[in-house]
């Protein structure tokens, strides 16, 4: 099979080729009246709320989002990828505002709750769920969380090994097992795609680095270090987060801790 994009024969079209051919708009048509429309089939899956909840585990309420110490233009100058961490622990107040800032549904003065949040979404239909697999975190037991958005809390997902079940799935497990926390970033894929159907999928990849890119500069206006970690294997990091890997998948990683010394 052909490695990219480009000229090449058609019994070795690249994968991502094919993907990307198949999800462009097509041309617009007519309708009846004359009225231009584009030709969307929304795919067919379970209509998704805005958000998970998990209700059967233990909760932890996260510290209120305090502002971030240092202004945006000093954060994009000082971020970088960190890969060792250091043995500091990571507070639950450091990971409410990692989590908050970064995707938090943000509440204004005068309005009961809006669905606005920090990282724009196609269709603000928020495909991105985020879990925490943390170690070492004061007041939160080693395990894995998922994060209420709406409620700016953790809710227990597992314990039984779950964090370095975690850490076993990823290609880099000398970066992952110092990290303070993973953050393992799920796509809800029904949620856009039954909006735009095959489009809809480039789409939740880009909210995923929005909400990514996000994570990454709150991590360093608060002091942590962190990195972007795609190496993963994805059934088995699937399997950790009970998720069947095809309406709802793993779809990208981040290791957060400390800078080491």
């Amino acid at each position: 099979m052909s490695s990219g994009f480009g000229p090449h024969s058609g019994a070795s079209i690249p994968l991502g080729e094919l993907f990307h051919e198949n999800s462009k708009l097509p041309p617009r048509i007519s309708s009846p009246a004359g009225v231009p429309v584009t030709a969307v089939t929304p795919t067919n899956g379970i209509v998704d709320t805005v958000a998970k909840v998990y209700r059967t585990g233990a909760r932890i309420e996260l510290p209120p989002l305090e502002s971030l110490p240092v202004d945006i233009s000093t954060v994009l100058e000082h971020r970088r990828s960190v890969r060792s961490f250091g043995a500091r622990s990571v507070t639950v107040g450091h990971v409410g505002q990692l989590l908050g800032w970064s995707h938090a549904v943000m509440r204004r003065t005068g309005e009961e709750l809006a669905s606005g949040r920090t990282a724009p979404s196609a269709g603000a239909l928020y495909p991105i769920e985020l879990y925490v697999a943390a170690q070492g975190v004061p007041r939160v037991s080693s395990g894995v969380y998922h994060y209420n958005a709406t409620d700016h809390a953790l809710e227990h997902v597992r314990t039984d090994g779950g964090v370095q079940t975690v850490h076993g799935t990823s290609m880099y497990p000398e970066i992952v097992s110092q990290a303070s926390l993973v953050v393992i970033m799920v796509a809800v894929f029904a949620r856009t795609c039954r909006k735009y159907g095959e489009r809809g999928y480039r789409f939740v990849l880009l909210d995923c680095g929005h909400v990514a890119q996000n994570l990454h500069l709150v991590a360093t206006a608060i002091g942590l270090g962190s990195v972007g970690i795609g190496g993963f294997l994805d059934d088995e990091l699937n399997d950790v987060l009970d998720l069947d890997g095809v309406g709802e998948a793993v779809v990208h990683t981040i290791a957060v801790g400390w800078p080491a010394p």
